[in-house]
């Protein structure tokens, strides 16, 4: 027996459906958040580093930009294990600019740390070393391999090597065609932050990405990246495959590999497996009715770059901005958990959560949450972003990304925060969201909705009467015509 919905009215059991969703699945109370906006009158700010310290968390604002002054840079900030600032400095500039977007914070000692990015005015690839008092110990820059021809390129990854140094991977873009260049760049520092060496790769395309690096049981190092516009005469700058570089401990080319012409995102971690694998994460894009839409993924290979497995969550209607952006181990060892954002289109209008995922060793899905800023449940006004999540001294989970809100002022016309999300090891904000019985439990939810249906069982006709306790019935009562089809 099938049941279709005939009503004119689905709009609203949708709506319903939704708000529901968002009480179960949002975990917002009790994060803590820093309005990085009454800061600077910012059109833009990018927080994709964080990182736990001895009593609490270092963090880095990766990208801020000043349009009433014309100024760029970024920030570095300190929580304690409450969440609370200890401090923030900014360090922007009118004339060049230097960002530390997309590379992790590595932690180097005790109140030690580093993050890489990218310098303009002059050219290089920048690195920042800093403490959780939020001052700068030293700076380096290193001339980039394309020199003065690179019209703009991005540092991605930074991981620290066994012979104590450290290696940074790069992409590249802007070259004019037909003048295309081999654009994946790889950089290698020793223990010291010296300059060691550099080597550069590629297939011969308009743009290469060096996404993140893992060192090889030989000694060498393994770049996971992305190479665009395959064999695509016009372009299509969707159309991206995994690109593998695998170096050895010089920078010599030993192999590489591409995985055919599918569909994936830019920005992804990696986690080495036991096994000698890699389970990466990002987001797979389709192609839907002339469109793209895409799910968040989360998947396997194994040592020969093949895939082993993957793993998708969708949201209630799939769009191309939906993606994990960060990924690690897990706390209890048994599996990942990534992180990144996730969007809803209903009635036209996009709702963007922040979205944590846990997988097992195998791929199995073992919980997903969905988490907002401010409201019960995001709203087409808003965005809710996730950049970077890591594992926490007390088992649980920190992440950062950013919360924007439209419309802003005149200057800045979107209104931006640092949003921090503070987990436990289930992914909760609220101890207990991941027993079934805690929602049974909750006051707040207990008294926020008065749900009444009938008749019971159903036959034709399905009443549904949705009320708050201090209000009048809540588009109710909403009438659904069912309909019985054998």
């Amino acid at each position: 027996m099938k049941y279709v919905i005939e009503s004119a009215l689905t709009f609203y059991m949708r709506a319903l459906l939704f708000v529901l969703f968002g009480q179960v699945a949002n975990s917002s109370q009790g994060q803590v958040n820093f309005n990085i906006s009454s800061k600077l009158a910012l059109y833009q700010v990018q927080a994709d580093g964080i990182c736990s310290s001895n009593d609490g968390y270092v963090f880095v604002a990766s990208l801020l930009i000043d349009t009433l002054h014309q100024r760029w840079g970024y920030g570095i900030g300190s929580l304690d294990s409450n969440g609370t600032l200890k401090c923030f400095r900014e360090y922007v500039e009118l004339n060049g600019v230097k960002q530390l977007r997309t590379s992790q914070i590595v932690r180097v000692a005790n109140n030690f740390y580093i993050k890489a990015g990218k310098s303009w005015n002059p050219d290089a690839v920048f690195l920042v070393a800093f403490n959780d008092q939020c001052d700068t110990l030293f700076t380096r820059q290193y001339e980039t391999i394309f020199g003065d021809s690179v019209q703009s390129h991005v540092v991605q990854g930074l991981r620290k090597c066994s012979d104590g140094g450290y290696i940074i991977t790069t992409g590249f873009s802007g070259y004019a065609y037909p003048e295309l260049r081999r654009e994946l760049g790889v950089y290698k520092l020793d223990k010291d932050f010296n300059f060691e060496w550099s080597n550069v790769f590629g297939r011969g395309h308009r743009h290469q990405q060096g996404i993140d690096v893992a060192e090889t049981d030989s000694g060498g190092y393994l770049i996971f990246g992305l190479d665009y516009y395959d064999n695509d005469p016009d372009y299509d700058s969707l159309r991206s495959s995994l690109y593998f570089v695998e170096i050895d401990s010089v920078g010599n080319l030993v192999r590489e590999k591409v995985n055919g012409q599918e569909l994936r995102s830019v920005n992804f971690e990696v986690v080495q497996t036991a096994d000698g694998g890699y389970i990466l994460c990002s987001s797979q894009l389709y192609e839907e009715s002339g469109s793209f839409v895409s799910d968040n993924s989360i998947f396997k290979i194994d040592s020969n770059l093949t895939y082993v497995w993957e793993t998708k969550v969708g949201t209630i209607d799939r769009v191309s901005a939906a993606t994990y952006f960060s990924i690690v181990e897990s706390t209890d060892g048994e599996g990942v958990v990534a992180a990144g954002r996730a969007v809803d289109i209903i009635e036209g209008n996009a709702y963007s959560y922040g979205v944590i995922t846990k997988v097992n060793w195998e791929g199995d899905s073992i919980w997903t949450r969905y988490y907002v800023l401010e409201n019960d449940y995001p709203t087409d006004a808003s965005a809710n972003y996730i950049w970077r999540i890591r594992a926490t001294n007390d088992g649980g989970y920190i992440t950062i990304g950013e919360a924007l809100f439209m419309p802003g002022t005149p200057i800045s016309p979107y209104i931006q925060q640092i949003w921090f999300l503070k987990t436990d090891e289930y992914g909760c904000v609220v101890p207990g969201c991941h027993l079934p019985s805690s929602l049974d439990d909750d006051p707040v939810l207990k008294t926020r909705y008065y749900i009444k249906t009938y008749p019971n069982p159903v036959e034709d006709v399905l009443n549904v009467f949705v009320k708050m306790p201090d209000h009048a019935e809540w588009f109710g009562p909403l009438l659904f015509r069912l309909s019985l089809r054998r």
